[in-house]
């Protein structure tokens, strides 16, 4: 069984650049054009077409551009999954910090974990791992947090 974690990003940062920096973060291995692949973490890029950014907009507040899912086996080795979890937020934070564009990362399409709007960053108070993960807790001392509500139910 997997979670997937999705980050949607107005980014104009290319496909590549932003694959080396994922890549880096997690300490992946890039497997194509749109892939990273570490132990318990598989990490696939899309950029979005109009379509897609328009429909995903009205839910999220902005149109996309880029779509990054991260999916994080959720069974076996529970200090992969930690570090997997606190490799994923580095990367996202080092994504919005290319461009400072608006950027929503989701868990499972239904809960918002963080979201910049507008060059604020807010992290979702409800999403405990915030507080579980010490290696989580240091970075969410440094910003807002509130709960969300679930866009896309």
């Amino acid at each position: 069984m997997a979670l997937q974690y999705t980050f949607q990003s107005r980014t104009r940062t290319g496909l590549a650049e932003a694959l080396s920096v994922v890549a880096h973060e997690v300490a992946g291995q890039v497997v194509n054009d749109a892939e990273i692949e570490r132990p318990g973490m598989r990490v696939t890029f899309q950029a979005l077409d109009r379509g897609d950014a328009r429909s995903t907009g009205e839910a999220i507040g902005f149109a996309p551009r880029m779509s990054v899912a991260f999916d994080l086996v959720n069974e076996g080795d529970h200090a992969e999954r930690r570090t997997n979890l606190a490799r994923m937020i580095r990367a996202v934070m080092s994504l919005l910090d290319l461009d400072r564009q608006d950027g929503m990362l989701l868990m499972d399409f239904e809960q918002i974990v963080l979201e910049r709007i507008g060059k604020r960053l807010t992290l979702n108070s409800d999403w405990t791992n915030w507080s579980e993960l010490p290696e989580l807790a240091t970075i969410a001392e440094r910003y807002d947090r509130r709960p969300f509500p679930a866009p896309f139910l």
